[in-house]
């Protein structure tokens, strides 16, 4: 076939006895394996890092948040289990935003190598 030169492959006697081409690249064996897994790129690892930033940024805003309020309301059991939920909702955004980042990290595997 016509495009770009490929790599590879094994020279053996062409099979198709009507084409003029007496030896050809016999491919398939090296593309068993599968596709080669991408490596994450400079700019896809900036973007990773950034949004890392933005959420523990977002993370410690609401927790001052959530101390301020604290501090502003008397302290009895309804203030501290306020608190408590609260904490306990800071703590479920964080493990969804690590969620989110690995989902990130799998989805930019499959972009271009530098």
């Amino acid at each position: 076939g016509k495009g770009r030169p490929r790599a590879g492959g094994e020279l053996m006697l062409n099979p198709n006895s009507a084409s003029s081409t007496g030896l050809v690249k016999r491919r398939g064996k090296e593309q068993e394996g599968g596709k080669k897994k991408k490596k994450v790129t400079r700019l896809k690892k900036i973007i990773i890092r950034e949004r890392l930033e933005r959420a523990t940024a977002k993370e410690e805003e609401q927790a001052a948040v959530v101390a301020a309020a604290a501090e502003e309301a008397s302290i009895s059991a309804s203030a501290s289990a306020a608190a408590a939920a609260a904490a306990a909702a800071v703590t479920a955004f964080t493990t969804i935003a690590e969620e989110k980042e690995e989902e990130e990290e799998d989805e930019g595997e499959g972009e271009e190598e530098e």
